[in-house]
């Protein structure tokens, strides 16, 4: 994720893209969170019930 954005800042058009990222981050950031909140749980659950 981290080296795909520094891909997008060295493409010229740099400020439309950082201004639509930002845009659809702050509408994907909750749901990215519960997803990853959702596949640690899984893991730990997953782990407990392993053992």
């Amino acid at each position: 994720m981290f080296k795909y954005l520094v891909f997008l800042m060295y493409n010229l058009d740099v400020t439309s893209i950082i201004s639509q990222y930002s845009q659809n981050y702050q509408l994907t950031e909750a749901s990215q969170i519960a997803r990853m909140q959702s596949i640690m749980q899984n893991i730990i659950e997953g782990q407990i019930t392993m053992r």
